[in-house]
Formats: structure tokens, C-alpha cells, sequence
């Protein structure tokens, strides 16, 4: 509610979505300030995760990404796994050579996987502290 006048602020849903819109307008009414005040930062923070998620797993929309993640969740354990999806360098990896990833996955070369986990593991394929965000 504004303050001054006692009216309830008009809401933006983000989600193009006209009928979400008037839905979430008819609900203001109804709530109390700090309600819409809660929903409102979740509208407005509900485009940026998409892009977050968005610019993260971009990996995942190259075609050979299917038969690496069917070879990784084969030959990896799950918190191996997420271990590397987390790594940033290992997702570049991914979205721009594929191909050799699964060359190693299904030509038996597990060892090589093994010592990529253990690498990641230990830090050596962090990016240097000169391009890291602060």
C-alpha cells in the first residue's frame, strides 16, 4: 500500500503472461504490504535466475550433450558428477568440445575420467585468480 494515498501499487508480472497479471492484481488487494512487497522482488528476480540459469547450463543445448551426460551418469557417481558440472572450466569444456568427451567415455578410458574428477578435485582447473570475479 502506498503510504500517502492508501492505494495498493500496481504489480508488473514478467512472465508475459496477461491472466497471471489480473490474477496477482485482484490477490494485492487482499494482501497486506509486505506481502506484495514479497511477491513484487520475486517477480523481479524470477528473469535474472533465468538468465542465470540460462548463461550456466548453456552446455546443455549443444547436441552431443545427451550421449556425454548418458556416458558421465554411467560411469560417475553422483557427487562426482555434480563436482564437475559446478566447474566452470569443465562446462566450457562441454559446450565447446563434446565430442572428446565422449570419445573417452565410450572408448573404455575411464582411468582419464578418474584423473579429471581428481583434478578438479584438488583445484587444478580453477581459473587463475587474475579472471576470477570478485
Amino acid at each position: 500500500m502506498d503510504d500517502q494515498c492508501g492505494r495498493i501499487p500496481r504489480i508488473q508480472i514478467f512472465d508475459h503472461t496477461e491472466n497471471a497479471a489480473i490474477t496477482l492484481l485482484r490477490l494485492a488487494a487482499r494482501l497486506t504490504v509486505d506481502v506484495v512487497e514479497h511477491i513484487m522482488h520475486h517477480c523481479h528476480a524470477m528473469p535474472i535466475q533465468a538468465c542465470v540459469r540460462r548463461h550456466r547450463m548453456r552446455h546443455t543445448r549443444h547436441p552431443a550433450w545427451r550421449a556425454l551426460r548418458r556416458g558421465l551418469t554411467a560411469t560417475l557417481d553422483t557427487r562426482e558428477f555434480d563436482l564437475l558440472q559446478r566447474n566452470e572450466r569443465v562446462r566450457s569444456e562441454w559446450r565447446s568440445e563434446p565430442e572428446s568427451w565422449v570419445h573417452t567415455l565410450t572408448h573404455g578410458d575411464e582411468n582419464a575420467l578418474r584423473d579429471i574428477v581428481t583434478e578438479v578435485a584438488t583445484g587444478l582447473w580453477q581459473a587463475p585468480r587474475s579472471h576470477r570475479l570478485r
